[in-house]
Order: C-alpha cells, then structure tokens, then sequence
C-alpha cells in the first residue's frame, strides 16, 4: 500500500519537478539520494545535472573536526553555510563549511572544486547546500557529502 502511496506521489510531483531527494541507506552511510521522476532512475553523485543546478561536493579536511562533525545539524538532510576565506594561508578559494547557524565549522570544500564552487557562490548560483550523504564509523560520523542547489533547480525534498 506505501509503495502504490509513493508511485502516486512522485507521479503528481513529477508534473511539477524533475528531481527528487529519497532517503537512502547503504553499508556504513545513509541520507539523501537524487531520483529523476519521471523515470524513477537513482542519480550516481558524479552524474547529477550540474547544467540544471543540482551537484554533490565532499567536504575536505573533517578529520579534524570530528568532534563538531558529531553535532546534531550535520545529519543528512541539515542545512549548512558556505563561507569564503579570502585569508586562507592554504588557499586563496578556501571555502569553509559551518553548520546553518555558524557555531561549528568542520572543513572545507576540497581544493580541486573550489574555485569553481567559489565563483558559483559569488554570482549567486548556490541557493542552498545541504548534507546529502554521512558516512558512520563505529556509531560516530566520519564524513558528511553536500549537495549544491541552484535557485530554480526542479528539486524536492520527499519525505
């Protein structure tokens, strides 16, 4: 009965939007995946639709952060901020990432992606990230994943 209750829901959504956020489980992670709806296809992380505003970045560096990665507002699903050091001795793109509300900060956007990211950011083209994916390790988190929306992305969060 759920699952002729969700085929109905994606159906209707679907005349609305082209993506979905599911949750999903596998080995040690859990969170968010991107399902297109209009053929119910689960997106591989390297090939979301950048093109129409929707990209999945790792997060650099949170081994030295575990104790705020444990915080509550990094579970998958959770809002986070982007902020830009222009004064980074590491990194003249350095973008740090902070839980919504900015007490804690547990590591960056990975060098290789931050310049991109970072011009991105700057013309406004990352209306929101969100924690997509964690990864556990002996019942703590280890590792978060976020996914880069752009404003007008055809995107919903399913429940």
């Amino acid at each position: 009965m759920a699952d002729r209750k969700q085929k109905r829901l994606r159906k209707k959504l679907s005349q609305k939007y082209k993506y979905a956020l599911a949750t999903s489980k596998w080995e040690d992670g859990h969170g968010y995946v991107v399902m297109r709806l209009n053929d119910e296809q689960l997106l591989n992380w390297h090939t979301l639709p950048r093109k129409e505003g929707i990209e999945s970045v790792n997060v650099a560096g949170e081994s030295h952060h575990m104790k705020e990665l444990q915080e509550d507002c990094f579970t998958a699903g959770s809002e986070v901020k982007l902020i830009y050091e222009p004064d980074n001795p590491y990194g003249e793109n350095a973008i740090a990432v902070w839980d919504a509300n900015e007490r804690y900060h547990v590591g960056y956007i990975p060098k290789e992606e931050s310049a991109r990211i970072l011009n991105k950011l700057q013309r406004g083209e990352i209306e929101k990230s969100l924690v997509m994916w964690e990864i556990h390790k002996r019942k703590k988190r280890v590792s978060i994943r976020l996914l880069l929306v752009s404003p007008g992305a055809s995107l919903y969060i399913l429940s």
